[in-house]
């Protein structure tokens, strides 16, 4: 049988960045019998968009129908394009990824199974685990950026959340997968602690060497300054593109590097977390990292979102809205541009 690859996410683990990775390595990967397969958006994938990867519709198809992120309506058309796409394929392993996948129920994740086993593929599941903590700290960043979030971190967390997120207990999740496809064709790596794409290409049999890294971040996180601004920003239900801009403009002010080393979670959540999860990971441990601690995570210092606002000094805010104001000006030149090729005579 041939392997079909099945990239999962989880959400918050470097998805997106492995997403271009393999949209912008496709050919190269198919030189080496890996076929990163010619689904979803993979132009945009290849211009460091995010796209939720080759397998989005085919994800989404898959979850429930409730589910506002649902094709389910769209399967047997969208299952009718995957099959078509595996019949052709002429090399000995294909790769699909979306992190909507982690959330498809056992049922329909052995529907898939069984719909692969039928065309002749193996299936062998790649994720990738990230500390809870750090996952739910990006995960809150990136509801303040997309999703109008104004609570803080304090008030969003009160309700601990995190205990209805099925993938998040990381060893009955993975114990579960094991199940349908048997535990040896489960890949586990650890995110941020592993170079992802050295090692998602060693799990997928071959090496990084000849392959290109994508040369700018994606899907970066805000800095807790320009984070409390955005809490109060959301207030009036801004465009997601002014969170865009918002990081654009403190990537250029940080001349091109981007890495926060605070924390906006407080000790008090991050052991509240920590501890909830502590069997979970010691399950995992033993499952795949041969009883070695999951996680290793330093504490970064603890950035309080009240004081940080009320701290903001003048050259924060200059800096912020002085790359909103230019970023707008492009925006509209660019548009008053084309309206004049459009209308000149």
């Amino acid at each position: 049988m041939k392997t079909f690859f099945l990239h999962i996410g989880p959400y918050k683990t470097g998805t997106t960045a492995l997403q271009v990775f393999f949209a912008q390595n496709m050919h190269a990967l198919q030189a080496r019998g890996i076929t990163y397969l010619p689904l979803g958006l993979i132009d945009q994938a290849r211009q460091g968009k995010i796209t939720a990867g080759n397998g989005a519709f085919v994800a989404r198809s898959l979850l429930p129908s409730g589910h506002e992120m649902s094709l389910a309506n769209k399967r047997k058309a969208i299952f009718s394009d995957l099959q078509h796409k595996l019949q052709s394929l002429d090399t000995k392993a294909a790769l699909l990824s979306s992190e909507f996948f982690c959330d498809v129920n056992r049922t329909d994740m052995t529907r898939f199974k069984d719909f692969l086993s039928k065309a002749g593929f193996q299936l062998h599941i790649l994720m990738c685990v990230r500390e809870q903590a750090s996952y739910l700290e990006s995960y809150y960043i990136q509801r303040v950026k997309r999703h109008h979030q104004t609570q803080k971190p304090v008030q969003y967390f009160a309700d601990a959340p995190y205990k209805t997120i099925e993938h998040l207990h990381y060893g009955s999740y993975a114990e579960n997968l094991g199940k349908i496809v048997g535990q040896s064709n489960i890949s586990v790596c650890r995110y941020p602690q592993e170079n992802i794409f050295d090692t998602f290409c060693n799990m997928m049999g071959t090496s990084l060497d000849g392959l290109s890294i994508p040369d700018r971040q994606v899907n970066v996180s805000l800095s807790p300054e320009n984070l409390a601004i955005m809490i109060e920003l959301n207030k009036f239900k801004p465009r997601q593109s002014i969170s865009d801009q918002i990081v654009a403009s403190e990537v250029v002010a940080q001349g091109g590097k981007k890495s926060e080393k605070r924390t906006i979670l407080s000790p008090e959540i991050r052991d509240q977390i920590r501890t909830y999860f502590q069997a979970e990971n010691d399950k995992l441990s033993d499952l795949a990292f041969g009883g070695a601690p999951c996680f290793t995570d330093k504490d970064k210092e603890y950035a309080d979102l009240d004081m940080i606002r009320d701290a903001l000094d003048i050259q924060s805010i200059i800096d912020l809205f002085g790359g909103l104001v230019i970023a707008q000006e492009d925006r509209l030149s660019r548009l008053e541009n084309t309206v004049r090729k459009l209308i000149k005579p």
